[in-house]
């Protein structure tokens, strides 16, 4: 057993020394090895592309949406009854109809009637004027003789050469005679009436018969129609719709804060301005597989706010809606379409690209090899631009290059170095 034990000790102390002499050899590689060398710190400056902003004087365009309205829609409604004898070739919907083109005929034949009846009462209460004035002539004629009488006699009465009853006969006949002036002067004014009348009449049928053709004091396309040839119709009733197209109004909606850069259009409670002044508006349609463009006015606002979308209507309007070319289409009532009204002038500001601006009015300013963040007052902020009044300088160098992580001085170069 005493040679079992003397073995395993042994070898216990064979492995002892072989971990001692190892960790000897370890320490010395570790201390004798040489030092590693040493390398300089890389400092980092990304890459950005930069602009230089000017000052510029930058007219205001404000785009918006809206409906064609027609400033004309009427209803056709006779004036007259009668049967239509006619009606006009484009009398249906969507047809062209131009200014005082007859657009249906209602038989004329009692309305001429009427007319020649009233043609002869004139001329019968014409006789009895005449001879009216001539009585009343004569009556005067003899008034003034008897007058003459009167006052003869009245003297030869004073002198005693007539006797009391041949002066009261001459006083009797001149009153008499200034009875008879009175009656016919009355007279003259009945019959006056009467002739005042029959021109009243004349001109009454004149206007009826001119009312069986009814004509448009504008040119007008045809919404509706609800006539024929042969149809009687009775005053009051509809026959069909048209609206005027002289003009075109566009309503357009803005937020309340747009109308600032529109202090020429008239608001409610204000008196209108020159249209002179007013401003210009562009409308393009899209319609038909074609666009088309229109110019127009800004010519006023509604008089209240959209309680819902708390919008404001702005009535662009557009006078002269038939195309200039054949191969346009007309500007048609209902159309939507993009409009763009030149509102006032922003005066030394800097345009910015929108996609330059971080947090909503910060830049990035490029300085001699370093990037400087500063904070901006916006004048107008569109759909790609923005234009700065304040925070920054005539000349300076914006950073247009978008970076993950930024910091306020940190050097940056160009990319054109």
């Amino acid at each position: 057993m005493k040679w079992r034990e003397d073995k395993r000790l042994r070898q216990l102390t064979l492995a002892g020394l072989t971990l001692v002499v190892g960790a000897g050899v370890t320490a010395g590689l570790i201390l004798t090895r040489p030092a590693p060398a040493r390398k300089e710190r890389l400092v980092i400056r990304p890459m950005v592309e930069v602009i230089e902003v000017r000052k510029q004087n930058v007219p205001v365009k404000i785009t918006g949406y809206g409906t064609v309205q027609s400033t004309v829609q009427t209803q056709i409604v006779p004036q007259v009854e009668g049967r239509v004898i006619s009606v006009h070739e484009h009398l249906f919907s969507g047809g062209f109809i131009r200014e005082g083109e007859p657009l249906m005929v209602i038989d004329p034949s009692d309305y001429e009637l009427a007319l020649e009846e009233a043609q002869s009462l004139l001329r019968q209460a014409q006789a009895s004027l005449v001879s009216a004035q001539t009585r009343i002539a004569e009556a005067q004629t003899n008034l003034k003789d008897a007058t003459q009488d009167l006052e003869r006699n009245h003297d030869l009465y004073e002198r005693g050469v007539l006797s009391r009853r041949d002066a009261d006969k001459a006083e009797i006949n001149w009153r008499l005679s200034q009875v008879r002036v009175e009656k016919e002067q009355a007279e003259l004014a009945n019959t006056q009436s009467r002739l005042d009348g029959t021109q009243v009449a004349i001109r009454r049928a004149k206007l009826n018969l001119e009312r069986t053709q009814i004509r448009l004091p504008f040119d007008a396309v045809v919404l509706s129609e609800r006539v024929d040839p042969g149809q009687y119709v009775s005053p009051g009733q509809s026959i069909g719709e048209v609206y005027g197209t002289s003009a075109m109004e566009i309503p357009v909606p803005l937020e309340d804060r747009q109308l600032k850069w529109l202090p020429t259009v008239p608001m409610a409670g204000r008196q209108n301005l020159q249209r002179s002044s007013l401003p210009r508006a562009e409308i393009k349609v899209q319609f038909a597989g074609q666009t088309s463009r229109w110019k127009g006015t800004a010519v006023r606002t509604d008089g209240q706010i959209d309680p819902q979308s708390r919008m404001v209507d702005v009535v662009v309007r557009v006078d002269d809606s038939q195309p200039k070319r054949s191969d346009q289409p007309p500007l048609l009532p209902g159309t939507f379409v993009e409009v763009i009204i030149h509102g006032s002038t922003l005066q030394n500001v800097l345009p910015v690209p929108l996609y330059a601006v971080h947090d909503e009015d910060e830049l990035w300013l490029f300085e001699k090899g370093r990037l400087q963040v500063k904070r901006v007052q916006i004048a107008r902020r569109e759909r790609e631009w923005i234009y700065v009044s304040e925070g920054i300088e005539d000349g300076q160098q914006i950073i247009v290059t978008p970076m993950d992580v930024v910091t306020n001085g940190m050097e940056v170069r160009l990319s054109s170095q």
